[in-house]
């Protein structure tokens, strides 16, 4: 897979994730936070166009799993996403997967 470097550009209504890879190719993901959170999880799932299910195989895991992720942070049940399953995500949204 092909290395991918990240530029954030912030314009005070929403966080605009702007990614290019090695040959230059560009693509925008509209994130409303910063990061991951549950509600940037939420967003990119809808910008791939898949289901819940869908993005748990793509990660290899659990639709369980993903959606303790998805669970806002203040319930109990929720999970943080780890940061490498977080950048594998970004990478398939950014490969058109």
């Amino acid at each position: 897979m092909a290395a991918i470097h990240w530029i954030v550009l912030v314009n005070f209504i929403n966080f605009n994730w702007l990614c290019a890879d090695k040959v230059g190719i560009l693509m925008t993901i509209l994130l409303p936070e910063l990061g991951y959170t549950p509600v940037n999880l939420r967003a990119l799932i809808e910008y791939m166009g898949c289901t819940q299910a869908q993005v748990a195989e793509k990660i290899g895991v659990s639709p369980r799993v993903l959606r303790k992720w998805l669970t806002e942070t203040d319930k109990v049940s929720h999970a943080d996403m780890p940061l490498h399953q977080w950048r594998k995500l970004l990478a398939i949204a950014q490969d058109g997967a």
